[in-house]
């Protein structure tokens, strides 16, 4: 199976995020950080079956044309 990345609206922006935690338990993902404005943020992912952890200057195999030396 090959990865992808598809883009979605969660309804906040994680641009400038600061002081950013996730946990994972019990199939219940919790992500919290501090937005661009200085508010806090949390979101809830219920059901969820795996997740991924990628640093924003990383780039993943959606952009193959980008190479990393």
């Amino acid at each position: 199976m090959t990865e992808r990345a598809i883009p979605v609206n969660p309804g906040f922006s994680t641009a400038d995020a600061e002081s950013v935690s996730f946990s994972l338990r019990k199939r219940n993902c919790i992500l919290e950080f501090v937005d661009w404005r200085e508010q806090p943020v949390k979101f809830n992912l219920e059901g969820t079956i795996a997740l991924k952890w990628q640093q924003a200057d990383s780039h993943g195999p959606e952009d193959s044309r980008r190479h990393v030396l």
